[in-house]
């Protein structure tokens, strides 16, 4: 397969996607929903930030930030035709295609297209950190990446382990890991999917790349600096390979903007009511640990149902 076509020319008029409006997930549940073609690519504002940031860190740490088996390349060219026949379908301002270039509407950078790793150029484009999950007599394995935002986790680490490895830490019992299998062995090309999660912090660092072999995943003590971590996450059965496609798409803030977001109060009415029915486990995972006094006590106070 190849990516040579005659060039395509941003358009002069925006484009409008949808934007999806999410409440705080649901602690620790699977919760799938049928993802839209518009709504794959949560594209905002933020695009040049992120691509910038991407790429600082490519160019310190690629090797750590960018790994494939050898037998991938297939899915990864995959990758790049979905995520460059949706930016041409639904982001058409933002990037000009000329053959193997992509040329960015606003800034006119270019960006070559990498033919050895395809996924690693493709992530560049785009906010969204792109995983790819294959099946063998082992499981779901994580066989490529271009992680550069992890929450918590280290590519290294957890490249070529199977789904359960990968979750590591997670406090998912092995009902649900079982389950997450069979979600995975029934997902079908032509209706992916997609799901919510949030953890709080105490920066608003998006690069959080810890080692669980040095126990580095456990959470900081919260400050009243909280930040509210969300990730939009992705599910694409790949049609040709069978492999999946797993994309996260980052957001940080300070908790405190959320009073001033749509439904912002009620938000932080649903995490108070989260918070009271974690475990203890689940609480620090989230970043709620013992001495959140002072934070739930915020968090009455300004949410509302």
């Amino acid at each position: 397969m190849t990516m040579t076509q005659a060039p395509c020319k941003p358009s002069m008029e925006p484009s409008n996607p949808t934007k999806l409006h999410l409440d705080p997930a649901m602690p620790f549940a699977i919760g799938l929903h049928p993802l839209s073609a518009q709504d794959f690519l949560q594209i905002d504002d933020d695009l040049l930030p992120y691509r910038r940031a991407k790429t600082a860190h490519y160019e310190k740490e690629f090797d750590h930030i960018c790994m494939a088996e050898p037998d991938t390349l297939a899915s990864q060219i995959e990758v790049e035709k979905l995520i460059r026949d949706n930016l041409i379908r639904f982001h058409s301002n933002r990037y000009a295609f000329e053959n193997d270039t992509a040329v960015c509407g606003e800034t006119m950078e270019r960006f070559e297209r990498n033919a050895d790793m395809p996924i690693a150029s493709t992530a560049l484009l785009i906010p969204d950190d792109l995983v790819l999950m294959r099946r063998d007599d082992r499981g779901w394995r994580l066989v490529a990446a271009s992680l550069c935002f992890p929450s918590s986790w280290n590519l290294g680490e957890k490249f070529s382990l199977p789904l359960e490895a990968v979750h590591g830490p997670v406090p998912l019992s092995d009902k649900m890991s079982m389950r997450i299998n069979r979600i995975f062995d029934s997902l079908q090309p032509d209706i992916p999917v997609w799901r919510a999660n949030w953890t709080l912090e105490s920066d608003g660092e998006l690069r959080k790349d810890k080692s669980e072999a040095r126990n580095q995943h456990q959470r900081e003590k919260l400050s009243g600096n909280v930040h509210f971590r969300t990730e939009f996450q992705t599910l694409h059965k790949l049609p040709e390979t069978q492999d999946i496609l797993f994309t996260i798409r980052i957001k940080v803030r300070p908790i405190t903007t959320l009073l001033y977001e749509k439904r912002g109060r009620q938000k932080l009415a649903i995490l108070h009511r989260q918070y009271m029915a974690m475990s203890d486990a689940e609480r620090d995972y989230k970043g709620i640990n013992h001495n959140a006094d002072g934070l739930l006590k915020w968090l009455v106070e300004n949410g509302m149902e």
